[in-house]
């Protein structure tokens, strides 16, 4: 019997709607049994799961049964893009090897992102009415910016930025982006301040309940 990581990836656009983050986490939550994890992206997803099997065929076979089974309790749709198998090893060392990417923009670019996606997420904390307005702006952010959102446990990654984004009890996310990258640097920079002005909107909306 072998450890394998399973990596299953999904479409998730139906007509013209985006997916949903609440669905990931929900998903993540029902498999939280194979220790996964999750990443989201409005029009796609994926999970991660540590299965044990014998052969590479039956780890994938497993975690896609495991899947469905989580989709249909939660009342997903989604199309199957791609799978990912890895053995423990494999995927340790995928880990230590992530490679750090520097991207550079023109003139004022970048400062120019950065106070257009700043101004847009601070204006909109001012319009949350619940904790999940509060959470989607910081996901926003993170999306408009160039990194990704991971549901789940958090995982220390060379060459990677990871920010815990987490404002509810229960939210597991990390914002994630290479180091030394645009989206990255921005994230240092700016998501800590973003992070405490939620906190205090959430500390403002309990109070006009």
């Amino acid at each position: 019997m072998g450890d394998w990581v399973v990596v299953l990836e999904f479409s998730g656009f139906r007509g013209e709607h985006p997916f949903e983050l609440s669905v990931v986490q929900a998903l993540v939550e029902r498999l939280r049994e194979w220790h996964s994890s999750g990443l989201y992206n409005p029009d796609r997803y994926a999970v991660q799961l540590h299965i044990s099997a014998d052969t590479v065929d039956d780890a994938l076979k497993v975690a896609a049964s495991y899947h469905e089974h989580a989709v249909r309790a939660v009342g997903a749709m989604a199309d199957f893009t791609r799978a990912e198998v890895l053995t423990l090893d494999e995927f340790e060392e995928s880990w230590h090897d992530a490679e750090v990417t520097v991207t550079t923009l023109p003139g004022g670019t970048a400062q120019a992102l950065i106070s257009m996606e700043v101004y847009q997420a601070t204006r909109s904390l001012l319009s949350a009415a619940t904790p999940s307005d509060v959470t989607d702006v910081l996901v926003r952010f993170v999306l408009a910016v160039g990194g990704r959102v991971n549901v789940g446990q958090r995982r220390n990654v060379a060459g990677m930025v990871s920010v815990d984004i987490s404002t509810s009890p229960g939210e597991q996310l990390h914002a994630m982006a290479e180091s030394f990258s645009v989206a990255g640097l921005i994230m240092e920079r700016w998501l800590p301040p973003l992070i405490d002005d939620a906190k205090r909107t959430l500390v403002l909306l309990g109070r006009l309940r």
